[in-house]
């Protein structure tokens, strides 16, 4: 009997770590699959610890002098030099998300950062039609998610493509907190499935400008002292190397590797996720590339050697791998422009052809120089190998926004401006011009700083004082012609349905200074994009609109989310206004949205269509100047805590239209484990009963033993009371009882 007990208990542990165990530690294999036409769409769970970590860190071990200790886990490279970074469990690039279209996303968010610094995070690309409130950008769509606490995004996955989530705050994306969202689609619904024969998990690019520093301490040098902000390196995956001006490695980390058989047609997938004005080129030895999608959306195979591409922008391509054998390598090499050109910094990766033969070939890491003239050919994604952006084509129908005429015009100046911002200058103490550094510009459109609201404008529009909001027809006319500093919540409010076009401006082609404009919420068809030999400005514009020379392609334009505005030139973009709620515009450099490049597209939602915040959601806004007086109500982001304090769960996620909604613990419970990506695991459903069952089977066996207990006791007491000669029954009965006085066997 007794180890019948011990077997039921055991296996009730085990039944019971199946309950608790909600979480398999290897996501792949439930979310990263060939997505399939009517499949049921999967939930896929993901918790996420947000932390300050170090590369070559002591999870390297002796890395790089043993290259096998870099491939150790949680070990981050980086270009081999160390510097303090921010990670998502520990990995840079972050976990990567993979799933098909129409799974439901839900990522944990705990941040464990230092410094109390508050976080949100943006899933760049994914429109979050009918859910506004997870796109994460602080004080627009939601509060900051605060230090040693979590918050729950909750989503999904409904515009295919390769995408990417990065922090939206501050200038985290910088130093680290960004990675890959891949949304794949049924064959039948992919436009270019029939051109590849692989699209591996393994084939995702992600490339980044890599600075010396934490991000933040170079902004502050270049913004009060004009100190240097150019980059030090370039990352490609995480990973890379510090080369000298003559294209010599200096360090000896590891590089990035891809692999793919000898014959087979395989789809990458490429991610800009850097943070400065720092184009990337990005070519692979002996082989050409056709590119098959831009920013998520299909277009016509474009072939050329080599791709361009901004912070912000995605690219899909397809490699034949007919350019060598088993065993063959060649790199894949990428270059930087612009900021990135100074000292020709470059990164490389191999392309491995695999097999058991390893050819010895030296590989040449040196890149060619990068001719200083190209800047008018290169600027601005002006060109994708010689081929302007607007002249790929979509493969999608055309919209409304081609077929009808806009309802609204919005023209767009950027300019960088030498103002008397009094974010980095005193005009009493050290004026603009004339405080012993070189002048600094500032940034802005139309003449204006935005700046974020006081409150999420999404859900707490009541609590903004309506002077704080401004655009160029509300402006003082002084901020765009004189030089005075104008800072507001930039606003441009349309009608839910409206088509738009937007004439972004970029007025000198003096300052190489292209914005990578990406739009919140919505993707745009670019209709026109060229860069003139001159400075640009608006009036110059309307006046070539005027006489014809504005060519605008109203037939099957590629759709964009992100398009760099080429200095000195101009982009015409069109959308229509069909996602209810406030969108976040904006110059996708950090160290120009930080300072206020940037707009809100607001579509109210007068139609009833957008879903209201999801319960418990977070509120936040200044505190009262005043104290509240006590016949008033109290300002409504002043939430009192209850008898029962503060609700335990910071966690919050839409209960409509999931009905399986589920609480996580809180992030303090989790800031000292690092967790890895993880994906919800299923419980069979007859688990519970078959534990309720045998719970009560060992009930019946504990009363058993103690009743057996309790009587063998009352006659061991009679025999000795009586005096009789019981020993011997009294030796029988305590060998009976042995094994059930003693469980463990002893």
């Amino acid at each position: 009997m007794c180890s019948t007990l011990l077997v039921h208990v055991a296996l009730v542990f085990v039944l019971l770590g199946a309950v608790d165990s909600s979480f398999s530690d290897d996501p792949v294999d439930e979310c990263t699959r060939p997505c399939h036409d009517n499949a049921a769409p999967k939930t896929c769970r993901y918790r996420w610890v947000l932390e300050n970590y170090l590369t070559l860190s002591r999870a390297c071990y002796s890395c790089p002098d043993n290259q096998t200790d870099c491939l150790r886990q949680q070990c981050v490279t980086g270009d081999g030099v160390r510097r303090s970074i921010r990670t998502v469990n520990r990995l840079m690039p972050g976990p990567d998300i993979q799933v098909c279209e129409g799974d439901i996303i839900e990522v944990e968010v705990a941040n464990s950062m230092v410094m109390a610094e508050g976080v949100t995070i943006h899933w760049h690309g994914l429109h979050q039609t009918r859910y506004p409130h997870m796109d994460g950008v602080a004080m627009v769509t939601q509060c900051p998610i605060p230090a040693s606490s979590s918050f729950q995004y909750r989503f999904v996955a409904d515009n295919p493509g390769t995408h990417f989530w990065h922090a939206h705050s501050g200038m985290l994306l910088a130093d680290g907190l960004f990675g890959s969202v891949v949304i794949r689609q049924p064959p039948s619904r992919d436009p270019h499935s029939a051109r590849y024969d692989a699209d591996l998990p393994d084939h995702v690019v992600v490339l980044n400008d890599w600075s010396i520093q934490p991000v933040v301490d170079t902004f502050t040098e270049f913004y009060h002292v004009h100190g240097s902000k150019l980059p030090r390196s370039i990352l490609i995956n995480g990973r890379g190397r510090l080369y000298d001006e003559a294209g010599n490695p200096t360090t000896h980390t590891p590089l990035a590797e891809f692999k793919v058989e000898e014959g087979k047609r395989y789809r990458f997938r490429v991610i800009g996720a850097g943070f400065l004005k720092c184009p990337l080129r990005l070519s692979i030895d002996d082989h050409d590339i056709q590119i098959i999608a831009s920013d998520g959306r299909p277009v016509e195979p474009l072939n050329v050697e080599y791709i361009e591409i901004y912070t912000g922008e995605r690219y899909d391509f397809i490699l034949h791998a007919d350019q060598g054998s088993v065993g063959d390598e060649f790199l894949v090499r990428v270059g930087g422009l612009i900021d990135c050109q100074h000292d020709h910094l470059q990164q490389s990766a191999v392309l491995r052809y695999l097999g058991n033969q390893r050819k010895s070939t030296e590989r040449r890491e040196a890149f060619a120089r990068s001719p200083q003239n190209e800047k008018a050919d290169l600027i601005a994604n002006a060109s994708l190998g010689k081929t302007p952006v607007a002249q790929m084509t979509s493969l999608e129908p055309d919209d409304k926004s081609l077929t009808s005429e806009p309802d609204h015009r919005f023209y767009l100046d950027f300019v960088v401006r030498g103002v008397n911002n009094p974010h980095f200058y005193n005009p009493d103490l050290y004026p603009e011009g004339r405080s012993g550094y070189p002048e600094m510009f500032t940034p802005q459109i139309n003449g204006i700083t935005n700046k974020l609201p006081p409150a999420p404008m999404l859900t707490q529009m009541e609590d903004i004082d309506p002077g704080e909001f401004c655009n160029a027809s509300s402006v003082d006319p002084d901020c765009y012609e004189q030089d005075k500093f104008c800072e507001c919540v930039h606003r441009l409010t349309v009608a839910m349905g409206d088509v738009v076009e937007l004439v972004m401006v970029s007025s000198s082609a003096a300052h190489t200074s292209s914005h990578p404009m990406h739009a919140h919420g919505h993707s745009f068809r670019v209709v026109a994009i060229d860069r003139l030999e001159e400075d640009m400005t608006v009036d110059l514009f309307k006046r070539l609109d005027r006489q014809g020379e504005i060519k605008r392609r109203l037939h099957s334009a590629p759709y964009k989310d992100t398009v760099a505005v080429p200095d000195g030139g101009y982009a015409v973009l069109r959308l229509v206004a069909d996602n209810p709620g406030v969108w976040y515009f904006h110059c996708h450099l950090v160290f120009h949205v930080e300072v206020g490049m940037s707009f809100y597209l607001h579509v109210p939602d007068v139609q009833g269509g957008m879903p209201p915040p999801p319960p418990s959601f977070p509120r936040c806004g200044p505190w009262p100047s005043q104290p509240p007086q006590d016949s008033g109500p109290a300002p409504s982001h002043y939430q009192p805590i209850s008898e029962g304090g503060r609700d335990a769960s910071s966690a919050h996620s839409y209960d409509q239209p999931f009905k399986d909604r589920r609480r996580f613990g809180s992030a303090s419970s989790q800031q000292n484990t690092p967790m890895k990506n993880s994906v919800q695991s299923v419980t069979p459903v007859w688990v519970v009963p078959v534990v309720a069952v045998l719970c009560c089977v060992n009930i019946v066996l504990f009363a058993v033993v103690f009743i057996r207990r309790v009587k063998t006791s009352r006659q061991a007491d009679k025999a000795r009371s009586t005096g009789g000669d019981c020993g011997g029954v009294h030796s029988v009965e305590l060998r009976e009882t042995k094994p059930l006085l003693s469980l463990d066997g002893h």
